[in-house]
């Protein structure tokens, strides 16, 4: 590396990234799970592309069926009963950096590659924990289109004491009411509102696992039938989420479970589950936000219905080294991500939670 110049870095930072093994999220500190990330990744997304992404769905009834008597003339009458969902794309980026001097530093080219890679390693993890934080939240607030819309956009709460399709307007990550969802208004449109069950808590562990009977039935929830479904197939979008005092709460009851509980409360394929779903902690949730998911929070999430979707092209799109125009001895690479989350059924989601 004697007299190494910036050209020369540029091309020894681009050559060794090609030689690095394929981009990962490591070494996770933050949090002991990524659950929204490892979905992200690994379950499937949809590509997409356009200035932001649309969906038709039917919200309402055509109102053509009808009986009729021999002979009867009918009035044919036209109707588009469809609805366009949006969402904005969000953009999210990370980025690493070299010195020259610090190449000089590293001559011996493991010494130099150990450094890339473990300054990759921390940029990736910083975007890591940016990604899993967001799917859990909001936005900031109704003219937020900096931020995606994370689960509790989709999913909401409703108000202390009701038990229906009651979660209608969303809610920014301050509490604010936000009157449109995707572009539509729930308050003219009870198809367009996710369930919601206010519990006493996970305390009182058999009304809560009461509601969560009502819940899975209310939105036709659906339980694995085998263990392969777990991994793969429609039933592995099926998740109940929740944070660590909820989970640890379940886990004692079905601890001391005997038989007059029944099948449905215990473990499936080494998992604590209900129904045979395993239920997941979202250490995120463990942090509170009671302004838009309440306390103790149980999810029900059809992930057939609420999908990631990424901009073509745009999928952590690892850039090529350049030169900081600001700082004449750095090279910079940066990794680009446009995404966000859609919900085309609210009807198949639910919340928990107390008020």
């Amino acid at each position: 590396m004697s007299g190494l110049s910036m050209t020369d870095l540029v091309d020894l930072t681009r050559t060794t990234l090609e030689d690095l093994p394929k981009m990962t999220f490591e070494q996770p500190q933050k949090y002991q799970d990524y659950p929204a990330l490892n979905r992200f990744l690994n379950m499937g997304f949809e590509i997409s592309s356009g200035y932001g992404i649309r969906r038709n769905i039917v919200l309402t009834e055509t109102g053509t069926a009808q009986h009729v008597r021999l002979y009867q003339s009918t009035q044919i009458s036209i109707a588009d009963r469809q609805k366009q969902i949006t969402a904005p794309w969000a953009h999210a980026n990370t980025y690493w950096a070299i010195e020259r001097r610090e190449a000089l530093m590293n001559r011996a080219p493991a010494a130099f590659v150990n450094l890339l890679q473990s300054r990759r390693n921390d940029a990736m993890m910083d975007l890591a924990n940016l990604l899993e934080e967001r799917a859990w939240k909001s936005v900031d607030s109704s003219s937020d289109t900096l931020n995606p819309r994370g689960i509790c956009y989709w999913i909401t709460i409703g108000v202390d004491g009701e038990n229906g399709f009651y979660g209608g307007q969303t809610r920014d990550n301050s509490g604010n009411a936000i009157t449109e969802v995707g572009g539509q208004t729930p308050v003219d449109l009870d198809r367009w509102c996710n369930y919601y069950s206010d519990y006493a808590g996970p305390t009182a562990a058999d009304a809560m696992v009461k509601k969560m009977h009502e819940v899975f039935r209310k939105i036709q929830f659906k339980a694995p039938r085998i263990v392969k479904d777990l991994e793969q197939g429609p039933f592995a979008n099926y998740v109940i989420a929740m944070d660590g005092d909820t989970l640890d709460a379940y886990t004692e009851y079905t601890r001391k479970a005997n038989d007059q509980i029944g099948f449905d409360v215990g473990s499936f394929a080494g998992n604590v589950a209900f129904q045979r779903v395993p239920l997941t902690w979202i250490p995120v949730l463990d942090t509170a936000n009671t302004s838009i998911r309440g306390t103790n929070p149980i999810y029900f999430i059809n992930f057939n219905k609420f999908k990631p979707f990424i901009l073509s092209d745009d999928n952590f799109r690892e850039d090529e080294p350049i030169r900081d125009v600001t700082m004449n001895n750095v090279v910079v690479t940066f990794v680009d991500l446009s995404y966000n989350y859609m919900c085309v059924d609210r009807r198949s989601q639910a919340l928990i939670a107390t008020l």
